[in-house]
């Protein structure tokens, strides 16, 4: 759905539907264009209010409704061609003016940024980038170059996905999610593109780092270093890099800062995309900028974990047109694993051997049957009506038998009556001991328990129960709680009673809650009394434990007093037993005593008073 609204809007409420609207898409690529484009009938005269700068507002995926700007209208016959960018590119009309500053994080540079605009805007910005880098813009600049053009820019010095949200601009260090779906052939795509790109290619680092003393001398310290694939590339491919992180101060930082590049950016390897033409499963999946998806592709030996980096949408059908990923290539990397750090990911492709196995078995099965004999059953006119294949041509005596009809396929070993214990039925069922399948897709799956080949992985549908580690379960994990076993018994607990940590050795649990209580205890002139207080609810079935200290002794009762003595203890009873905590209105209290004695030397005599304490309750 599309509607518009008059230049200069910035609340999108009540606008005009485009009923009439077709051929819609909108591009979204990561850290570039966000572009609506559709067709109008000239039949609708609407099409006569589309101005420069006309707001359209439409939906996209995940995101939910966003506003576009016109930026260019064509005539042709019978209809206009509408392309529109995102509310966010008309930041290209604005100008910064003397941004500099040394060492701050994403936040405070884009705080720095909105106040430099010499227009005035609604924009507003933020990031969660909490890497600290160097910037200055002297003068007036153009505000998007500034921001996201180029690798010197705020875009490019601190990284992270620009997420435009309406007139809500965000630098975040990560947007999308990590998802489980399975983008396969034969199961989700269309066709399939790939293109590798070498271009950028690095192999060879040249770094500088310009360094300033306390008194203000200049210094400046160099380091060439080099990538663990560099010989796997017939010549070397160099790039120059000004380095401004100011936690770089000698060469040996330097050095570092180099292979970190290499071990995280991976500039080493070729850029590698695919350009995947949808179905239907993709189209119902609300991919965004930055989501990871798992990509199967059996022809190319392609399974790997990739990162959208664009989509085309349709916003009147609500649907995907095409939807690329991108990665680094997964061959060269596995053929120079051992040189490359072991904090690269690595992909994990599901093993096929066990279904090799049963498909070498199978085969050799049925291409060399022992016996067997096929018959024709027929209806009273004579017209064959079923199948079957048996040990016995005296169906009485026969015990394994293959029904075939029109109700379905049927095996028996039990004779011609079943019980039939393998069966397709003409409805969609089908029932068998032991199925064997590579990749599964299915709407739901209904079963009693899950377990992997080796008995790693168990889960039992029915108990409502997850375990990793084999069925006694190093990792449990149920309605109620989840549980991690350790070697020695110990095991850790998240539940709704909070996060739990059981010591086998002592035999004691501990939730690792703490709760400070300020309190007072005693009167003046009065004798001690125990006091009740309450520990709250949520030390309710937990092991728990109090503390007391004294945290004010109190003024003494007269200027002719002095204070004798402060006590703060477990409260007792007349027999000077400790009184035990109580269970009282839905919760724990603990018994406190707690007073001081005055002792006047003008008169000889002693006075109660009281003093102020804390409790300190752990579990």
């Amino acid at each position: 759905m599309i509607e518009y609204f008059s230049p200069g809007t910035t609340v999108f409420k009540g606008g005009t539907l485009l009923s009439k609207a077709f051929d819609a898409k909108i591009t979204h690529e990561r850290n570039g264009k966000f572009d609506l484009e559709f067709k109008y009938p000239l039949v609708d005269d609407k099409y006569k209010d589309f101005k420069k700068s006309t707001i359209f507002y439409a939906d996209v995926p995940y995101m939910k409704k966003q506003a576009f700007y016109l930026s260019k209208i064509k005539k042709m016959k019978g209809y206009v061609e509408v392309y529109a960018k995102h509310i966010f590119f008309l930041l290209d009309k604005n100008i910064t003016k003397d941004i500099k500053s040394s060492n701050v994080i994403g936040s405070t540079i884009l705080e720095r940024f909105n106040n430099s605009l010499q227009i005035p805007h609604n924009y507003t910005f933020s990031s969660n980038i909490t890497e600290s880098h160097m910037f200055n813009a002297p003068g007036y600049q153009n505000a998007m170059s500034v921001l996201a053009e180029g690798k010197h820019s705020i875009l490019g010095q601190w990284g992270g996905v620009l997420v435009m949200d309406n007139f809500d601009i965000k630098l975040q260090k990560r947007f999308g999610r990590d998802t489980e779906f399975l983008v396969a052939k034969r199961k989700n795509i269309n066709d399939l593109e790939i293109d590798e790109d070498s271009e950028d290619v690095v192999t060879r680092l040249f770094l500088t780092r310009e360094l300033e003393d306390d008194e203000g001398n200049n210094g400046v310290i160099t380091a060439i270093v080099d990538s663990p694939l560099i010989d796997e590339y017939s010549g070397i491919y160099g790039d120059a890099r000004e380095v401004q992180d100011e936690k770089v101060t000698n060469k040996e930082e330097l050095i570092k800062y180099g292979e970190d590049i290499f071990r995280l950016q991976r500039i080493d390897l070729p850029d590698e995309s695919f350009s995947i033409d949808v179905t239907d499963d993709v189209k119902e999946y609300e991919f965004t900028i930055d989501d990871t998806a798992l990509i199967y592709y059996e022809d190319y030996d392609i399974y790997k974990r990739v990162m959208v980096t664009s989509y085309t949408y349709d916003p009147i059908a609500n649907k995907y047109l095409k939807v690329n990923f991108g990665d680094k290539p997964r061959t060269m990397l596995q053929a120079t694993s051992e040189k490359v750090s072991d904090s690269i990911e690595k992909d994990i492709k599901p093993s096929f051997d066990y279904i090799n196995s049963m498909i070498k078995d199978i085969t050799e099965q049925i291409k060399d049957p022992d016996g067997g004999v096929i018959i024709t059953k027929k209806d009273n006119l004579g017209r064959p009506m079923e199948l079957l294949i048996t040990d016995n041509l005296d169906l009485e005596k026969a015990k394994n038998i293959w029904r075939w009809n029109i109700n379905g396929l049927g095996h028996s070993s039990n004779g011609i009556n079943g019980d039939f214990n393998i069966g397709i039925t003409q409805d969609g069922h089908i029932v068998g001991d032991f199925i064997t399948t590579g990749v599964l897709n299915a709407g739901l799956i209904k079963a009693g328990v899950f377990q992997s080949l080796d008995g790693t992985v168990y889960f039992d549908m029915e108990k409502g129960t997850v375990r990793v580690g084999g069925e006694s379960g190093a990792i449990i994990l149920t309605n109620d709680f989840i549980k991690a076993m350790h070697k020695d018994n110990s095991y850790s607990k998240f539940s709704y009673d909070g996060f739990e940590r059981y010591d086998a050795g002592t035999k004691h649990s501990y939730h690792y809650m703490t709760k400070i209580i300020k309190f007072s205890a005693g009167a003046d002139g009065q004798a001690p009394t125990n006091k009740w207080i309450s520990l709250g609810p949520e030390f309710n079935n937990k092991n728990w434990s109090v503390a007391l200290s004294i945290s004010d002794s109190m003024q003494a009762s007269s200027n002719e007093a002095t204070i004798h003595r402060i006590v703060l203890t477990q409260g007792h009873d007349s027999n000077n037993r400790p009184v035990q905590p109580r269970f009282r209105n839905g919760e724990w209290e603990y018994p406190v005593m707690g007073y001081k004695t005055n002792y006047n030397c003008k008169n000889n005599s002693r006075r109660y008073g009281p003093v102020a304490g804390i409790m300190i309750v752990t579990a």
